[in-house]
């Protein structure tokens, strides 16, 4: 069948599933928003998210109706079938129903039942967004700020290396090669990695400058972070070329002459600020 929203009088037949073959559908939330989601059996699919045992962010949002049905469909079709009712893939399985954004909120905000029991009662234990608690099985969870770290590059004239950023947040603004540290790694290796990953550049020497808290917007959620910036040196910038998908370019610049504003994040304008001072 193809995609179409989905009415009382054909939701029995729509709902039967098909062997081998998979069913994309979207539900509305009682928080006004709407939920994609895959599944082989689309009616046993949404007991268990009404029972709170469906997928988690359904179990947080809530699901109340089925509203699009679309399939079936091959394995091999399931990517084109995320674009229910025209979202893209490339989007939050979770969109708004009306035209207003979705409010950012820190990562306790976004847990309303116990990923232990999936109770319902999962609260913030004190004012300061790193834990929260079910008062059911007594399950507590923590949310401490993650670790970044940032290189800055000097070229031989002095000036610093910089990358417009090509994704949110802060598209369009300049960051530094960068990026937040992988299971295991420690943060002098992030800085090689992410500096070859994004300008294709070899670190030869590092130097820990200083480190300043952050918050990272991302798809509705305000993770804590504490960013660390490092001093690095390289011998060439013969091989220099940006990581297309992360960067929309790359750019020497005299800091100082740069505003406030066009720097991606708090932490970055104070390390700069920090960086000029240490220079004068």
């Amino acid at each position: 069948m193809a995609g179409q929203p989905v009415n009382e009088a054909c939701l029995s037949l729509e709902l039967q599933p098909v062997e081998g073959l998979w069913l994309g559908y979207n539900l509305q939330c009682q928080n006004d928003l709407l939920y994609v989601g895959i599944a082989k059996d689309v009616g046993d699919q949404f007991k268990q998210d009404l029972i709170g045992k469906g997928a988690r962010q359904s179990m947080i949002n809530k699901p109340f109706r089925i509203v699009y049905i679309e399939g079936p469909m091959q394995e091999a079709e399931m990517t084109p079938a995320i674009e229910i009712a025209s979202i893209s893939p490339c989007q939050s399985s979770l969109m708004p129903t009306s035209s207003h954004p979705m409010e950012d909120l820190p990562v306790p905000e976004h847990f309303n039942y116990c990923p232990r029991c999936g109770s319902e009662g999962m609260g913030r234990v004190d004012d300061k967004d790193i834990s929260v608690k079910c008062d059911s099985c007594d399950f507590r969870m923590y949310f401490n700020p993650i670790s970044s770290a940032g290189a800055l590059i000097e070229d031989h004239e002095g000036r610093l290396l910089v990358i417009e950023r090509a994704k949110a947040p802060a598209k369009g603004k300049y960051g530094v090669p960068g990026g937040f540290t992988d299971k295991g790694e420690c943060l002098e290796e992030v800085i090689v990695r992410e500096v070859k990953e994004e300008v294709n550049l070899d670190i030869r020497h590092i130097t820990f400058l200083a480190s300043f808290p952050n918050e990272y917007h991302y798809r509705s959620v305000i993770y804590s972070v504490t960013d660390a910036y490092f001093l690095a040196y390289v011998d060439s910038f013969e091989a220099l070329a940006p990581e297309t998908a992360e960067v929309a370019g790359i750019q020497f610049v005299n800091p100082s002459e740069i505003p406030d504003e066009q720097w991606a994040f708090s932490s970055l304008r104070k390390a700069v600020r920090y960086y000029l001072q240490q220079q004068a």
